[in-house]
């Protein structure tokens, strides 16, 4: 299935939090340029601290890096209640961003 939605020549190939990232990048990573895929049940929950939301974050990113083509995205179900969390949550999702650097 992969290499058929890559066979699309789509200029971002954009991924839920469900779909291995690794795989995906090990796949088709030098073809096309990969966006995702934070898990938003980390990022919608009150029940998780922020170091636990800055690792699933920065894991994500880490494993999106090698060989570039890619770009950080949690998808359109980044929770936006309460508005409080879902400001802390993308605060630290900018700040790894520019930390992590350009990939």
């Amino acid at each position: 299935m992969l290499k058929l939605v890559s066979s699309t020549n789509a200029a971002i190939l954009d991924l839920d939090y469900q779909v291995n990232l690794k795989l995906v990048k090990d796949k088709i990573g030098k073809s096309n340029c990969i966006r995702g895929n934070t898990n938003t049940q980390v990022l919608g929950s009150q029940t998780y601290s922020i170091s636990e939301v800055s690792s699933e974050i920065e894991k994500t990113i880490e494993l999106g890096k090698p060989g570039g083509k890619y770009q950080y995205a949690a998808g359109c179900e980044w929770p936006w209640e309460p508005l409080s969390m879902a400001s802390r949550n993308l605060g630290i999702a900018r700040t790894l961003v520019e930390k992590l650097g350009i990939y």
